[in-house]
């Protein structure tokens, strides 16, 4: 992190990361919400691109997807996928359509 506040332009650096213990229950939730997610026919693409996955974080059981995606129904069918996860809390759905 200090090299990162040192390049030129950086006026501030914020460390956010958090290291969640580790949770069987949470790990088991993350991998079936990623299969629900990458075997959907129409996000299947999110999985073979790295470059833009959808990335699915679990914490205490509740469930939150990030990244980008290629249109408005990909972000609401990702949700619903997700929202059909038994086990999971919540769902936040903060996924960005891509412009």
């Amino acid at each position: 992190m200090a090299d990162i506040a040192n390049m030129p332009g950086v006026k501030d650096v914020i460390d956010n990361i958090a290291l969640e213990p580790v949770s069987m229950f949470d790990d088991g939730l993350r991998a079936r919400a990623a299969r629900a997610i990458y075997r959907d026919p129409v996000l299947s693409k999110y999985a073979v691109d790295p470059a833009h996955p959808i990335r699915i974080i679990v914490a205490n059981g509740h469930v939150t997807l990030y990244g980008a995606v290629d249109s408005k129904m990909d972000k609401e069918i990702a949700g619903i996928r997700a929202n059909q996860l038994a086990g999971a809390f919540s769902v936040d759905n903060k996924l960005e359509v891509a412009r």
